[in-house]
């Protein structure tokens, strides 16, 4: 019997006795259940808190994967520069070979188709069906990651191809369909796999993600370092060719920081219920009416609410 309670009884106050008992035992009670009917909170008051958080993501992970896209991209363009201007002023001649239409092919293939299945994904995809992870920043980048991956990938494949099929006469050898659609295939994944639950999906969709972003990487840095001389105008002619398509891909994910920070700004601003206020004693408005609710049930525990 608490304290009060027993010093009441002493005293003859039963009803007290009693009064403090059923007072002291509500209160343990409601310390350990904190507040018996919390404020109602419904989807339209979590919703931008989510919007928000998951913009962010989003702005953070396109910079980190047009810094991807531009490290490939001064590497080669600093190919030509490695090696004599006999190389240089050939591969110069053989890259035009690729007419517009090729070049079409290689940016739509290569980036736009990637860029826009990505989108339309990011944009239709609901925000509550995607994964509900105490890190959504690894998700988030995953499906940048596969994004950057394919842009990386699928134009060094498709330019490759092009050249193959204009310089066939000169031996060079051509890309096969199949390796284009193993690709485009295994960047599919990784991105779908960044809408999942499923831990094995997120570790399968890295691997490819690190397996094909790191082969291209490794052929532009030995491209530039170690390429034998007889090698060097089939590298410079095919770094040449990569030029445009990255650029398109670099302009695209650069395109899209601004767009997510300003969607990051907009949810932030009606996100009421979370938001810290200067005029709200507490570390948000929720947290606020929480603790309105917890002392308005303990008046009532005690028959003095106002």
């Amino acid at each position: 019997m608490p304290a009060f309670a027993r010093a009441a009884q002493a005293l003859g106050l039963e009803p007290q006795a009693a009064r403090y008992s059923r007072l002291e035992s509500a209160v343990e009670k409601r310390k350990q259940e904190k507040v018996a009917h919390p404020p109602v909170v419904e989807r339209s008051d979590i919703m931008p808190g989510v919007m928000a958080t998951r913009a962010a993501w989003q702005r953070v992970a396109s910079a980190g994967a047009g810094v991807v896209i531009l490290a490939a991209f001064l590497l080669a363009a600093s190919g030509r520069w490695m090696r004599g201007l006999q190389a240089r002023r050939l591969s110069a001649s053989l890259v035009q070979v690729l007419g517009s239409s090729d070049y079409r092919r290689i940016i739509i293939g290569g980036v736009v188709i990637p860029f826009l299945a990505h989108s339309l994904a990011e944009w239709l995809i609901p925000t509550a069906s995607l994964p509900d992870t105490t890190d959504p920043g690894l998700v988030a980048a995953l499906r940048f990651g596969a994004l950057a991956a394919a842009i990386l990938t699928l134009p060094a494949l498709l330019a490759f191809r092009q050249l193959g099929l204009h310089l066939e006469r000169l031996s060079w050898s051509k890309t096969s369909v199949a390796a284009v659609a193993a690709s485009a295939t295994m960047t599919a994944f990784a991105a779908a796999s960044g809408y999942t639950l499923s831990m094995p999906a997120w570790v399968i969709g890295w691997a490819f993600v690190i397996v094909l972003s790191g082969v291209v990487f490794i052929n532009l840095l030995f491209g530039v370092l170690v390429t034998p001389r007889r090698d060097a105008l089939q590298f410079l002619t095919w770094t040449r060719s990569l030029l445009p398509a990255y650029a398109t891909g670099l302009l695209l994910l650069a395109i899209l920081v601004p767009f997510h920070h300003a969607r990051d700004k907009h949810w932030t601003k009606l996100n009421v219920l979370t938001k810290i206020e200067a005029g709200v004693p507490a570390m948000n408005r929720y947290e606020y009416q929480v603790e309105n609710q917890l002392r308005n049930e303990l008046l009532e525990l005690l028959d003095a609410k106002p």
